[in-house]
């Protein structure tokens, strides 16, 4: 279970078909890896962020949900300039990453 993993482990890895496609600090993972959720005022556009760090989009209705690593500030900021009229940072569990990364691809 990855949530009980996720309270006594320090350090992990993330390991797909053999290959080790994540690992480190689980403290750096949390600090890296954000969901911002955009939001706009009507449908979310179709966006191509050009900023570093995006590791997946998902548009649901008016969201934009970006899952990044990296570079949450210039992310904002494109979006701002699309149109999105609110953004909310939030971190992500282990379980969160494990899903984005192992399960669904990245």
């Amino acid at each position: 279970d990855i949530a009980e993993i996720e309270q006594i482990a320090d350090h992990v890895a993330i390991i797909n078909q053999g290959r080790t496609i994540l690992q480190g600090s689980l403290d750096d993972m949390r600090e890296a890896y954000q969901r911002i959720d955009l939001v706009f005022e009507g449908d979310a556009p179709d966006l191509r962020f050009r900023s570093p760090g995006v590791v997946r989009v998902e548009r649901k209705g008016r969201v934009l949900s970006v899952l990044a690593n990296s570079g949450s500030a210039q992310i904002i900021e494109e979006a701002l300039a699309q149109g999105s009229i609110s953004a909310e940072v939030r971190s992500v569990t282990l379980k969160e990453v494990f899903l984005e990364i192992a399960v669904r691809g990245r």
